[in-house]
């Protein structure tokens, strides 16, 4: 009874192997064994198909024999040490040739078939004929060159004739580009004649326009004596006084014996523009910058361009705008609200102030930079009280002046 179990199971593995070496053999998949040297051991008939060559006069020669190209063969030589290293199922492809010479695109995929590391071992491999594939994916991309080629030329002759076209254009608008850049330049220079004249007009109606200083004082004296010598320098000025002591006066004075005498000096009051305004007032906006900004607005330090700009009460500006005007100071240049565009301007800076601006800065309602920036050059005047040999002069200055005004001849 055992012998006939046994001689059962013999028959059904003998039978078992049979179907496995046809499956192996008759596989549409090329199947190669290769040792550690890429030397063939076993190969199944597709795998003999493919190269065209008999099976029995494959195994034991170098697979590589069928590689034609040297750097090809590199590839399949560390394709065999990747996989001999256990990395797995490692895949690559390769250009074959076979017995006829025909080229065979090969996707090789292969495994170790011992253990991890072997020096010597065995690698199972499948090799995928994808010459067809590969075929029509060298004329697909032939007939995309080709297509792409003819799209070039046809585009180059459109480019052409569209470059003749704009060459044409351009031509026509040359002339009316420049109309339009002379125009703009003409109502650039309109716009800041427009401001500058409305800002003189403003001044002129103003009240605080007392001609020069009157006084013989020693104090006074030293005053006159200061603004002669600044007056034909480009310095920038700091002058401190009481409210009352004459600070435009010096300040129109210094400019009016300067060489920017010929152009305008812009006068700025700290103390009279509101804080959320004063910033526009200095530099000027363009139309949208904030709500209710409906038009552009040139800045009093773009109508000085070339003249003077005097800051009145520069004790009164906020610390958030002293930064900026910091840097007009030092660069000459600013932005308008609402711009990107850097304007820079030629402009001496007059500044004067009622407060110990010394104070201000240990207070911190002052910049220390700025200060300094500004004290160049410093000219104290004196209050009324310290120069009274200066109030007979005053006597007789004011009443001429009013009997002018009113046709009448008072003595003093």
């Amino acid at each position: 009874m055992q012998n006939s179990e046994l001689l059962q199971a013999q028959e059904e593995l003998e039978l078992s192997r049979n179907t496995y070496a046809e499956l192996y053999d008759f596989a549409p998949i090329a199947y190669f064994i290769f040792d550690s040297g890429g030397v063939i051991r076993e190969v199944n008939l597709t795998g003999a198909q493919l190269l065209g060559v008999e099976r029995g006069a494959l195994v034991n020669n170098p697979f590589s024999s069928f590689i034609a190209e040297a750097d090809e063969r590199r590839i399949f030589s560390s394709h065999l040490e990747t996989v001999l290293q256990g990395e797995g199922n490692q895949r690559c492809d390769l250009r074959l040739t076979g017995n006829d010479g025909t080229p065979i695109y090969g996707q090789l995929k292969s495994v170790s078939l011992d253990n991890v590391g072997s020096k010597n071992g065995h690698i199972l491999c499948s090799i995928a004929d994808g010459t067809v594939g590969k075929r029509l994916a060298d004329e697909l991309q032939a007939a995309h060159d080709k297509l792409e080629i003819i799209v070039h030329e046809r585009t180059l002759e459109l480019t052409r004739a569209n470059l003749r076209l704009t060459q044409e254009i351009d031509e026509r608008k040359g002339a009316e580009k420049s109309l339009q850049s002379a125009y703009a330049e003409i109502k650039r220079l309109k716009d800041r004649l427009q401001a500058e004249n409305m800002y003189l007009q403003q001044e002129v109606a103003r009240q605080h326009n007392f001609g020069e200083l009157i006084g013989q004082s020693e104090a006074l004296t030293q005053v006159f004596s200061l603004v002669e010598q600044v007056a034909p320098m480009n310095a920038t000025v700091l002058i401190h006084g009481e409210t009352g002591t004459g600070k435009g006066v010096v300040a129109r004075a210094i400019h009016g014996s300067s060489l920017r005498k010929d152009r305008p000096m812009i006068t700025v009051n700290c103390t009279a523009l509101p804080a959320n305004l004063i910033e526009s007032e200095l530099f000027g906006r363009e139309k949208g910058a904030f709500t209710g900004a409906n038009v552009r607005q040139i800045g009093r330090f773009e109508l000085a361009d070339r003249g003077t700009i005097f800051l009145d009460e520069i004790g009164e500006m906020p610390m958030e705008l002293q930064c900026k005007l910091l840097r007009v100071i030092q660069d000459g240049e600013f932005e308008r609200l609402g711009s990107p565009r850097t304007i820079k301007v030629d402009v001496r800076i007059i500044a004067a102030s009622n407060r110990n601006l010394e104070d201000e800065i240990k207070n911190g309602t002052f910049r220390e930079d700025l200060f300094y920036r500004l004290n160049v050059f410093p000219i104290t005047l004196p209050p009324l009280r310290q120069r009274r040999e200066d109030i007979p002069l005053l006597v007789s200055h004011f009443i001429a002046k009013f009997n002018k005004k009113i046709g009448k001849k008072i003595d003093t």
